[in-house]
């Protein structure tokens, strides 16, 4: 009974860690989602991009080190048990441990179909966002030939220079007639 309500209680810890976890991973991208709309579109998409991967490893990391001290603590008290137990408190206990084991698959694989259900949407609203979606409107990219400076103003630009013009779908090499 004694090592029953052991791993017991070590699969409710489990469960409360990951749920907490959880519950960190999404406040923490819903804050990030926020900033977002906030902030220049390219350079928030490469920051929250990169921001998502640290995320993602942070939790599989900190996943796989609790599933590692929990799979050690499990191996010893099986252990215990066949050192301790009778053969059919053995039994018992093993079937009690692939349980356990089941169960935290199935919590571990939920996560991370709601994480991965998290990242797409992040996703989506960062291409919503994305310059790219913006060149499909009509607009193009300018910048000024050769050194690929982004061009804004008429006045950055002299008769005779040569233009990289990127659209939504190929480049147009362009040489300035007049400015205006």
């Amino acid at each position: 009974n004694d090592l029953q309500n052991r791993l017991s209680s070590y699969a409710t810890a489990l469960e409360q860690r990951v749920t907490q976890l959880l519950r960190d991973a999404s406040q923490t991208l819903i804050w990030l989602a926020g900033r977002l709309s906030q902030q220049h579109p390219n350079t928030r998409l490469q920051q929250q991009s990169q921001r998502l991967d640290e995320l993602d490893n942070r939790i599989k990391m900190t996943m796989q080190r609790q599933l590692a001290g929990l799979t050690s603590q499990l191996k010893l008290t099986t252990s215990r048990f066949t050192y301790q137990s009778p053969s059919t408190r053995l039994e018992l206990s093993r079937a009690n441990v692939a349980q356990l084991q089941r169960s935290l698959t199935a919590i571990i694989q939920q996560q991370l179909q709601n994480r991965q259900a998290v990242i797409s949407q992040l996703e989506r609203a960062l291409n919503a966002v994305s310059p790219l979606a913006t060149l499909s409107r009509g607009y193009a990219i300018v910048t000024h030939l050769p050194d690929n400076t982004l061009l804004r103003r008429s006045s950055d630009t002299n008769a005779g220079d040569a233009l990289d013009i990127q659209l939504a779908s190929g480049r147009l090499i362009a040489e300035v007639k007049s400015t205006q």
